[in-house]
Parts: C-alpha cells; sequence; structure tokens
C-alpha cells in the first residue's frame, strides 16, 4: 500500500499528524524532518501523498515541493502544504511550486482526514488507469505482432505467384491476386498503425532521419495507392518537384504519413481525383518541402476531432467506409 509522506520539522507536530493518519485512516506513513530528507524518502517509498510543512530550516516547502516535482517519476504526486495562518502570498507561491492544496495550523482533524482521503483515493485512480494502460498496451501490441506475420507471409506469396505467372493469368485470375495483394497491405498497414499507437502511449516511438529523395518516397507511396483509386474511378495526380529534391526526414515514417493522407482521402472521396501536391520551402536554413493532399471528397465536417484517437468524423450511414481512426492521429 502507497504511505503519506509527513515533513515537519517540529516532533510534536509530525508525530501528531502521523497517528491521526494512521488510527483514522488505516495508511502507513513515512516522516522527514527537512527537504533534504524529504527528497530522499519520496525515491525510497512509494508515496501516494505529501504533507509538507512550509517554514523549515535550509529547504524550506516550496523549495522542496519544486524539487519533488521536478523528478519525472514524482511529478505526479499531490503535495499538501501545512502551514500556521497561510496568507494570501503563500497561497500563491505554494500553488506556483506545484501544491495541490493547503491546510492551516493548527490543524484540525477532519480537515486533514478528509483532503488526504481524497488524494489517497485519487492516486489509487491513476494506479488503476496505469495499469489498465499498460494491460491495453501489451493486448495490441502482442496482438499486432501475431497478425504482422501471417499477412507478411500472404504478401511474399502473392508477390512471389505475380512475378512468377506474370502474363500466363486470366485477367480475372490476375485481378484476384491483386486483390489479396491489395488487401493485406491495408491490413498490414492498420496492424502497423496498433503498433505505432503503443509505443507512441509508452513514449519509445523511435525516428531515424537521414537524408532522402522526396519524389522517391512519394514514388513508392503512391504506387500503393493506385490499386485503390483506380477501384472506385478517381484520379489520382501528383503536381512533384524537382526529382533531385532531398530533405532530412524518416523515409519510414514520411511514407507512413503520405500513405495515411492519400489513403484517408480516397476513402471519403466518392468520385473525382485525389490531388497530391509537393512545394519545396525557402523559408528555412535546411532544406524543406510542403505536401499537401487535397481531394474532391465530401470534406471534414468536425476539424477539431481530426486528430483524435479511434475517432470517425463522419456518420457511419453516412459512407460505408472501413478504418478505426488510427492513421491521422498518429
Amino acid at each position: 500500500m502507497s504511505s503519506v509522506l509527513v515533513v515537519d520539522d517540529q516532533d510534536p507536530v509530525r508525530e501528531t499528524i502521523e497517528e491521526i493518519l494512521r488510527l483514522m485512516l488505516k495508511i502507513p506513513t513515512v516522516h522527514a524532518r527537512s527537504g533534504k530528507e524529504a527528497l530522499i524518502a519520496v525515491e525510497n517509498n512509494d508515496i501516494a501523498v505529501i504533507l509538507l510543512d512550509v517554514n523549515m530550516p535550509g529547504m524550506n516547502g516550496y523549495e522542496t515541493a519544486k524539487e519533488i516535482l521536478s523528478i519525472e517519476s514524482q511529478k505526479h504526486i499531490p503535495i499538501i502544504m501545512v502551514s500556521g495562518s497561510p496568507n494570501k502570498d503563500q497561497f500563491q507561491r505554494a500553488y506556483e511550486a506545484g501544491a495541490v492544496d493547503f491546510i492551516a495550523k493548527p490543524i484540525e482533524t477532519i480537515v486533514l482526514v478528509n483532503k488526504v482521503r481524497q488524494f489517497m483515493m485519487l492516486n489509487q485512480l491513476l494506479t488503476f488507469a496505469e495499469h489498465e494502460n499498460q494491460v491495453k498496451s501489451m493486448f495490441l501490441s502482442t496482438v499486432s505482432h501475431e497478425l504482422r506475420t501471417p499477412l507478411n507471409a500472404m504478401l511474399g506469396f502473392t508477390k512471389r505467384l505475380l512475378k512468377r505467372l506474370d502474363g500466363k493469368l486470366e485477367p480475372s485470375d490476375l485481378n484476384a491476386l491483386q486483390q489479396v495483394q491489395q488487401n493485406a497491405n491495408h491490413q498490414l498497414r492498420l496492424v502497423n498503425d496498433l503498433l505505432d499507437i503503443t509505443a507512441l502511449e509508452a513514449g519509445k516511438l523511435t525516428i531515424h532521419p537521414e537524408t532522402v529523395l522526396v519524389g522517391e518516397i512519394i514514388d513508392a507511396s503512391l504506387c500503393q495507392m493506385t490499386g485503390l483509386a483506380t477501384e472506385k474511378g478517381l484520379d489520382l495526380i501528383w503536381h512533384g518537384c524537382d526529382p533531385l529534391t532531398s530533405v532530412l526526414a524518416d523515409p519510414q515514417r514520411l511514407m507512413q504519413i503520405i500513405l495515411n493522407l492519400v489513403s484517408n482521402a480516397i476513402k471519403y472521396t466518392p468520385n473525382g481525383s485525389v490531388t497530391l501536391s509537393v512545394a519545396e520551402e525557402r523559408s528555412s536554413d535546411e532544406p524543406s518541402v510542403l505536401i499537401e493532399v487535397s481531394d474532391t471528397g465530401i470534406g471534414i465536417s468536425r476539424p477539431g476531432d481530426l486528430f483524435k484517437l479511434f475517432t470517425k468524423l463522419h456518420d457511419e450511414n453516412e459512407l460505408k467506409q472501413e478504418g478505426i481512426g488510427l492513421g491521422l492521429y498518429i
């Protein structure tokens, strides 16, 4: 069970607070007599709430709060400042230091118990939410990895068949194989998006920038999208840049962005065209390009929700389309 850290240089006050919490809330406590001792206690214990005296020799409560909350693993701990006759200036300094509440001395038992209980419950909810999020991420990651293996095998098999039987297949058979390849590519992109979501939420999504030719990345991306556009009778148009135009970017991520934008445009364009435009930017020292995707589709009904996870911007009955709202979020 997480503990409450009580920090006060006056032994009688500190001991009284600890006794109240143990008797009334049945929760363990850890104590410290100074700011330096508090920093050590936070590092060595699972702390849910901190009761921190303002006026202490050496490092005062404000300084101690700032130090504790500057530690990445401890920045979520709620800190309640404790002071005799707190005034407006003390309130302001406490909140600026990162404290979430204030208790005045002499401490009233009911006030102390209620405030600590509330923040203990909040800590339990946060802990539960973090655990649930870890379980969800582990599930998505495991399922995605398990799905990627057979999809890669399917793509490899269809690619070999198309190469080996080039010119020998009936049009209907060729079309069937191309459909298998196209659908497998679509599912593989979805699986890779799920893996990226788990990496993003864990703060582990990696970027590997290198000098890339923009035209090559766009060519490779649009090659994968041609089948989808042709199937819907759409014109896929590219207003290109100089073939030798290069930028510093992660080629895999750049292609992923282009594929997500273009596939989304194709998905929500019943007829007409999807256009990808590339223009060189001259406003910065580093070479850069502006890539824009436009279409003749139904437009965006709620721009404010565009980059929210698992969000679809159109009524499901408006357009029967696949997708669960991952691409633009990434």
